[in-house]
């Protein structure tokens, strides 16, 4: 039987006459000068018999259907994952976690908040015998001229339960910003002479930096901590803040526990986590749910009380400083 339909030209057993082509020139530029070069193209093979236009077409479109079909799969699937992880709860480490469902149905509540899915459990690596640990602890506090909130941020360390953790003491660092007006006011000097003159710290040494210009509050922060190693310990607090007498426990707890994660972490923080991300410009009453006091992962930053992972601070102010050399907005 002979197809009625017509074959293609280029499915023909006995391909047409098609005239010789002079291969085409091409100017190349190496290293300033100009060469020639003649492009071949390649043969074609000889066509396929008249028979194979029946079987080529099907089997074409079957081809196409099978990879549309795997392309929207991979879609859903990739889709079904990234919902699934959104509206996961965080684990606490070391207990179970309980979760309430609304009533009438809905998704699923953690403390009020349903589906930020912006937190999880971490890796715990306490067990690891090969944790290495500073001589010293340092305390960076940012300060300039408020001296009263000053006294009460270091009254609440000196009250605090240091030792353990096999470190040879904890650093007391004072960074004293100057005034934005760029003069020596009475509030400023009494403070910078108060750091210098009548704080008392048996844990370490104590030592007061002085800037010899208004830096702000980003470069403050950016000049607080220049860690040696990965293994530096340290935390940086503002003078307007009191800390609790387990303060150092919980965070070098953190740090033996966390702070070896590969850089996954980038810190630990001792305020109550409160920042959410807006779905929109307007505010939301939204709140962080407080996990029964457990330790959990947060894809945002605690900046009360923070203590970085050298590791990953390092790699931050090398981005910030390249940012800023070439005016990218970092704020």
């Amino acid at each position: 039987l002979r197809s009625r339909r017509p074959i293609h030209p280029r499915l023909r057993t006995d391909p047409p006459h098609t005239p010789t082509r002079k291969p085409e020139k091409t100017c190349v530029a190496v290293g300033g000068a100009v060469t020639v070069e003649q492009s071949r193209r390649p043969r074609r093979s000889p066509a396929r018999p008249a028979i194979m236009a029946m079987l080529l077409r099907p089997s074409k479109t079957l081809f196409v259907t099978v990879i549309l079909l795997v392309a929207i799969v991979s879609c859903v699937f990739v889709l079904f994952e990234t919902l699934h992880v959104l509206t996961s709860p965080a684990q606490p480490v070391g207990r179970s976690f309980s979760a309430t469902r609304p009533r009438g149905g809905g998704g699923l509540k953690i403390g009020g908040v349903e589906g930020l899915g912006l937190y999880s459990s971490p890796t715990k690596t306490a067990e690891r015998s090969t944790t290495t640990r500073p001589e010293t602890f340092k305390v960076i506090i940012l300060t300039m001229e408020r001296l009263a909130s000053l006294k009460r941020l270091v009254d609440s360390l000196s009250d605090s339960a240091y030792g353990g953790f096999g470190m040879g003491g904890v650093d007391l660092i004072f960074h004293v910003d100057r005034p934005k007006t760029g003069k020596d006011t009475a509030a400023w000097i009494e403070t910078l002479r108060w750091t210098v003159e009548n704080v008392t710290w048996p844990h370490g040494s104590i030592s007061t930096l002085v800037a010899n210009e208004n830096m702000g509050l980003r470069k403050a922060w950016l000049e607080a901590w220049h860690p040696e190693s990965d293994d530096d310990r340290a935390i940086i607090l503002e003078d307007d803040v009191t800390v609790s007498p387990l303060w150092y426990r919980w965070v070098n707890g953190a740090y033996d526990a966390y702070g070896h994660d590969g850089g996954r972490i980038a810190g630990f923080s001792l305020q109550r986590q409160d920042l959410v991300p807006l779905a929109s410009k307007t505010r939301t009453s939204v709140r962080v749910p407080t996990n029964d006091n457990e330790p959990f992962l947060y894809s945002l930053v605690g900046s009360i009380g923070f203590a970085p992972n050298a590791r990953v601070w390092r790699n931050f102010l090398d981005w910030a400083e390249c940012a800023i050399d070439n005016d990218v907005d970092v704020s």
